[in-house]
């Protein structure tokens, strides 16, 4: 595009000034390319390796330790409060650059919210999830850990109504975002995908870790797994909201057959698929008004298509 006659006398003056001035434009050299050899490459990979390998070490070493204070700290409520105490000190404090008085102030002001049976008996919740979470973390079978997983919500369930408000904490705070993780450095280090960081979620933990160990390992037994999530969720909305009959009436009439629908789906993605269309035709019949009747028929009737017609659509 050709410049107007105005603007290139604007130009001209422009570069005839700086000319004058001794400011005349240059660009700047070009620095030579530098290209790694193959020697240089291998040789930085093998460094990057060792490196590698002493993160990891220093990574181990620190969960161990983790593993080791929280299980004693889960131990009672005594050690589960003392500990407590021990990380927040470190985090919020001296790690702040704030002095002991401050420290001493904030124990003084918070002692009584902390010191409640309910308040403690989640801080030992927490630190034996965190259990869980470094074993996993640190390479145990997720199998072998399905079984304890599963303990710890059933007794998690037993004491919701016990736990008081502290239930709802740990539904909705991650447990690296505590200061037992944060002290150890967990929350920078541990990056697990299939594991739910809120252990009073039961739903997630259920949906991340447990029904997919159980597909991977023992689909048959997936419809049984499903079963007991059920009931621990419905057990848990009859101690957290027995109080609440719009709570209940909503559970038994949209959560509970969503549930069932999901169960009864995945077993028939497992092989199991005559007992499992039975159920959801039934339950089709039985909850055609539930909102989500319409997506249920769809899916169902994707599962039946001959595996080439799945494939042409």
């Amino acid at each position: 595009m050709e410049v107007p006659m105005e603007k290139r006398t604007l130009v001209h003056r422009i570069h005839a000034s700086l000319l004058l001035g001794g400011l005349a434009l240059t660009l700047p050299t070009p620095l030579p390319a530098e290209v790694l050899s193959p020697a240089q490459i291998a040789k930085i990979l093998a460094e990057l390796q060792r490196v590698g390998e002493v993160i990891d070490g220093k990574q181990l070493e620190g969960r161990r330790s983790a593993v080791d204070a929280f299980r004693r700290g889960a131990a009672s409520e005594k050690e589960a409060y003392d500990l407590y105490l021990l990380c927040t000190k470190q985090v919020d404090f001296d790690e702040q650059g704030k002095t002991s008085m401050d420290f001493r102030d904030w124990k003084e002001r918070q002692e009584p919210k902390l010191k409640t049976p309910s308040r403690m008996a989640a801080m030992q919740l927490q630190l034996q999830y965190l259990v869980l979470t470094l074993r996993l973390a640190q390479g145990e079978a997720p199998l072998k850990m399905v079984p304890e997983v599963e303990t710890f919500l059933a007794a998690l369930v037993s004491n919701a109504d016990s736990l008081e408000g502290d239930f709802a904490v740990l539904q909705r705070e991650s447990i690296l975002a505590t200061p037992f993780a944060k002290a150890y450095d967990l929350d920078q280090t541990v990056k697990l995908e299939n594991w739910a960081l809120n252990p009073a979620n039961i739903g997630q933990v259920y949906d991340k870790f447990v029904l997919p160990t159980m597909r991977e390992s023992h689909p048959e037994l997936v419809g049984t797994t499903w079963d007991r999530r059920i009931q621990l969720e419905t057990q848990l909305l009859q101690t957290t909201r027995k109080d609440d009959p719009v709570a209940m009436q909503r559970f038994g009439a949209e959560t509970l057959p969503r549930l069932q629908w999901r169960r009864w789906e995945d077993v028939f993605k497992m092989g199991q698929q005559t007992e499992a269309a039975l159920a959801m035709l039934k339950l089709l019949q039985d909850r055609g008004d539930h909102p989500d009747a319409g997506e249920w028929l769809d899916n169902f009737r994707t599962l039946l298509q001959p595996p080439e017609d799945k494939k042409a659509n």
